[in-house]
């Protein structure tokens, strides 16, 4: 379990970052002792509108507390959270969660929406992993 914890984490959820779309973000992970290899994620970002899980360019501060859904078919996959380096079990090599949050502030003077989620995954192994 001691190795568990040294589980590396970076925020990589898009392919190629452009500081015109992507405003930022966080990811942080919790292990649950009572389950062997499991880490529940917590992450934040912030996109332009209309980059981001909310309602394309008609987002509003209204769609706050909404689950946004929508997102920018350019990315091509690179907005999902998967394992990048210390994964070998099929259990490791899927997708743990796609870019969907809940939409928690929306500024259309400055061009920007936020939001939030999380997702859990037990690992196959105690690690450690790149998870992105």
């Amino acid at each position: 379990m001691a190795s568990f914890l040294s589980l590396a984490v970076s925020l990589a959820v898009i392919k190629v970052v452009e500081g015109s779309h992507f405003m930022g973000g966080s990811i942080r992970f919790k292990t649950d002792p009572s389950q062997a290899n499991t880490a529940t994620f917590y992450w934040k970002a912030s996109w332009r509108i209309g980059r981001g899980p909310c309602s394309s360019s008609t987002c509003t501060e209204d769609d706050v507390g909404s689950y946004g859904t929508n997102f920018d078919s350019s990315s091509n996959g690179g907005n999902e959270f998967k394992c990048h380096a210390g994964c070998s079990d099929a259990n490791d090599l899927v997708v743990f969660a796609g870019p969907e949050y809940w939409i928690t502030a929306v500024n259309t003077v400055d061009d920007y929406e936020m939001g939030e989620n999380e997702f859990t995954h037990t690992f196959a192994s105690a690690g450690p992993f790149n998870v992105g």
